[in-house]
């Protein structure tokens, strides 16, 4: 596995399938992020022209926005698309 970029689009970034479950089951080992992860919806605070602002955040990833199957629980996953990779899911 080669990084180039947090961001995961740079084309230098270079992985196999085994070595992105490795990271990800590491990632969601720390509870912080993986309560991140699976959050749906969350209130956020910031400041913007140093004025205090509450924005909402919502989650795109559909497999956790349509999770209400009780067969089967999605704590969290990472989903994208790329010309080069196409549609991916971690």
């Amino acid at each position: 596995t080669k990084i180039v970029d947090a961001t995961g689009l740079d084309q230098g970034d270079v992985s196999t399938p085994r070595d992105l479950l490795k990271i990800f089951t590491k990632v969601t080992t720390n509870t912080d992020i993986k309560k991140i992860l699976g959050t749906q919806k969350t209130t956020v605070t910031g400041v913007l022209n140093k004025k205090a602002t509450k924005r909402t955040v919502e989650n795109s990833n559909k497999l956790l926005i349509a999770n209400n199957d009780p067969s089967y629980k999605v704590i969290a996953s990472k989903t994208g698309y790329t010309d080069e990779a196409g549609a991916t899911l971690i």
